[in-house]
């Protein structure tokens, strides 16, 4: 996990679990970034905010093919953003693509409680 001014050099295979907050500030949202490979990445905002920090564009300026989603899934009332970003990494590593996930998420009646239910049945995680 990172602040928003700590990002690394990208990694190939890796999933950056962002907030949007500098270093030492208390946090504010959280973001994940899949970087597939060196031209291909992944942005999911639980929220879809628009990526206007200038940090985060800079480092999405890196790839050439950046997919991210189109819509919401998380409730603006919701504080359950670390929630979509471990559960998205979670179905990324159990071999899932962008769209299968994103599917699974447009399923759901409460795409929040389903991520909230999956971090607390495999990671032991609660709000």
């Amino acid at each position: 996990m990172f602040s928003i001014n700590a990002l690394p050099q990208p990694m190939q295979g890796k999933v950056l679990i962002v907030n949007l907050d500098p270093q030492g500030f208390e946090g504010s949202h959280w973001i994940s970034i899949y970087v597939q490979d060196k031209r291909k990445a992944i942005y999911f905002d639980s929220l879809n905010l628009p990526t206007s920090i200038c940090i985060i564009d800079s480092f999405l300026k890196k790839f050439s093919i950046v997919t991210r989603n189109v819509r919401a899934y998380q409730s603006p009332y919701s504080n359950c953003c670390a929630h979509h970003c471990i559960s998205f990494t979670y179905f990324l590593s159990k071999g899932y693509n962008f769209d299968e996930y994103l599917t699974l998420l447009d399923k759901q009646n409460n795409p929040d409680l389903f991520v909230q239910k999956n971090c607390e049945k495999n990671y032991k995680l609660s709000r």
